[in-house]
């Protein structure tokens, strides 16, 4: 999803940074996305499997190993993060999935 510039109708965030793997013995490896695109994390990747009430931001979120070494950047941190505020305020709320996203993509964090 990362490296094909994946997008989704319940996307959260925008995210354009390459996937950075460190080796103690190879060093640095970079991938890099398409040129001028980006890919987007959907809402199910904040979501427990688990538990209705419980959602995860920045690092914590579902994702491969490939995914987070480009997702753990500081930017994508904050719009996880402001996404689950808001998804968990949907979950208490009883708002529907929906009208949360609406929400969150409406709220421009996706430059």
């Amino acid at each position: 999803d990362v490296l094909s510039c994946q997008k989704f109708e319940s996307a959260i965030a925008n995210c354009s940074w390459p996937i950075e793997e460190w080796d103690e013995n190879t060093g640095l490896h970079i991938r890099f996305l398409k040129q001028n695109d980006y890919y987007q994390i959907p809402s199910d990747c904040l979501k427990s499997l688990h538990l209705t009430n419980l959602f995860f931001a920045g690092r914590n979120i579902s994702a491969t190993e490939g995914a987070i070494a480009s997702a753990r950047v500081i930017g994508i941190c904050l719009q996880t993060g402001f996404a689950a505020g808001i998804l968990a305020a949907a979950e208490i709320t009883k708002t529907p999935q929906g009208i949360a996203i609406q929400a969150i993509q409406s709220k421009q964090i996706f430059a």
